[in-house]
């Protein structure tokens, strides 16, 4: 018999990058269940919910993510004898709860093992008053084997070994949600004062946002924008990874699509350039596996490009120790022995 885990979320956080771990649950003789609806989790109907899952379905964990269902599952759950485990997503974009919210969420918080992707996170749990034996950090990880293609408007574009042999260009890509909480500017300065150095460059930028027609004026404001492909949203990145020479991080900190997407181009073979304390702390050594700058600068930026450019074997021996990071510390089956330990 399977064991039965069931997965609430009644926020609209972004829980994909997990599937990849949930799918491997599967394997390992798990069945998921899901439950996702804000109405049940605000009425005392989630009572007779949860001892209508248990008494069914025999269901042994819990699996959950936002305030709202931590609080009011955690001590039914108790009750029931169903182990449960807070999944703490690094989203710094989430409202903090309120005084309320977090005075309960620190008493019931013994009952649940709480789980993080970073270790900045954990010292965060801690401060907010979680017992540290309560929390476990579990280092994600990616699946090497899934290099699926996406076919759409871009694909010549994104054919990197015709495109490159055609132009010739120094790319330097990156993927990020096009709000306010991005460095793409940063990246834009850096790449126009490294033009001089590598006139070849152009920037490759995944993603949407509102502040895409912004970017897209400041790029031609600068006189950079025929060195600029802005090409929306891709579901498969690996084909974009093939034809990058760089892959730089415009993100501010680091949510979790933000760290399996730095897993992939580091998967890819990518040297990587981020700054230090957005998030990836855990991942990049600084001058093994990528490049951690100290701040952002443009100045400092467009260094660490034409550094990787001019320095061949710089760059490839970053690329290479990026992959065996993936490898041997944080690929999927690492994470699912690790969740499967806290299961």
């Amino acid at each position: 018999m399977k064991n039965k885990i069931l997965i609430i979320k009644s926020s609209d956080a972004n829980i994909s990058p997990l599937f990849d771990l949930f799918g491997a649950l599967e394997k390992r003789n798990y069945e998921l269940l899901f439950l996702s609806n804000d109405k049940i989790l605000k009425s005392i109907y989630i009572l007779i919910k949860l001892v209508y899952y248990k008494l069914k379905f025999k269901i042994k964990n819990i699996i959950c993510f936002g305030v709202w269902e931590k609080i009011f599952f955690t001590p039914v759950a108790k009750i029931l004898k169903i182990k449960i485990v807070w999944i703490e997503l690094p989203e710094y974009k989430q409202k903090k709860p309120n005084f309320i919210l977090s005075f309960l969420l620190k008493k019931i918080s013994g009952m649940a093992k709480s789980v993080v992707f970073k270790k900045c996170d954990q010292n965060n749990l801690i401060k907010f008053g979680f017992d540290l034996k309560k929390i476990s950090f579990v280092a994600p990880g990616i699946n090497l084997k899934q290099c699926a293609r996406q076919e759409d408007i871009f694909h010549d574009l994104a054919k990197c070994n015709n495109f490159q042999s055609q132009k010739k260009f120094f790319t330097i890509g990156t993927v990020a949600e096009l709000n306010s909480e991005q460095t793409i500017e940063i990246l834009f300065g850096a790449v126009k004062k490294a033009l001089d150095v590598i006139p070849n460059l152009q920037i490759i930028i995944i993603g949407e946002g509102d502040e895409r027609k912004k970017l897209t004026w400041l790029a031609k404001k600068m006189e950079i924008d025929n060195l600029t492909w802005f090409v929306g949203g891709q579901a498969h990145l690996n084909k974009w990874f093939d034809g990058f020479d760089i892959f730089s991080s415009a993100c501010v900190n680091a949510d979790l699509n933000d760290i399996f997407v730095l897993l992939k181009a580091m998967g890819a073979g990518l040297p990587i350039i981020s700054v230090e304390n957005r998030g990836f702390d855990d991942i990049i050594e600084n001058n093994k596996n990528g490049l951690l700058l100290p701040k952002d600068d443009s100045e400092l930026l467009a260094g660490a490009v034409i550094k990787l450019q001019q320095n061949k074997m710089l760059s490839k021996g970053l690329g290479r120790n990026a992959k065996d990071t993936i490898k041997n510390r944080m690929n999927l089956n690492l994470m699912t022995e690790e969740f499967l330990g806290i299961l």
